[in-house]
């Protein structure tokens, strides 16, 4: 009997380092045809040598997408947590401009009211003290300090 064609089949099964519960699986399969005077035996040796390899690059490909999947995943992950991080910020640097323009013109009232109750010759109340002259960070120099 004389050999004219040999084929081979290898496959082989492993974990993913990433997931408990995911598996991954290559396979190669190689046919070749023999020359005249070729040994069977050598031949089926070195194809079976040629699929393990083709399966071993597979595995090692399938490995290095998924650990770049994964280190693609990280990367999002800490920038949404930085997007987040920088939202809140703003809202608070918003929320403290928004506060402190209110207190200004709160200010800017109570400062009007005290006038127009010294113009009244009335009383001023003593318990307010961001009201007194310069204890807002306000030029009050036209403002007269009520005793």
């Amino acid at each position: 009997m004389q050999v004219i064609q040999i084929a081979v089949h290898t496959a082989t099964g492993f974990n993913d380092p990433y997931e408990n519960y995911r598996n991954h699986r290559v396979e190669a399969e190689l046919v070749a045809n023999l020359a005249e005077n070729e040994d069977p035996e050598s031949a089926l040796v070195a194809l079976h040598a040629k699929a393990h390899a083709a399966c071993n690059r597979q595995r090692a490909s399938i490995l290095q997408r998924r650990k770049l999947e994964m280190e693609l995943a990280s990367v999002q992950a800490n920038a949404e947590q930085q997007l987040r991080h920088l939202n809140a910020a703003e809202k608070a640097q918003q929320d403290a401009a928004c506060a402190e323009t209110e207190l200004t013109e709160y200010n800017r009232k109570a400062k009007g009211l005290l006038a127009q109750i010294d113009a009244l010759g009335g009383w001023a109340p003593k318990g307010i003290p961001s009201l007194r002259a310069g204890n807002d960070g306000h030029d009050d120099s036209h403002y007269e300090d009520v005793p």
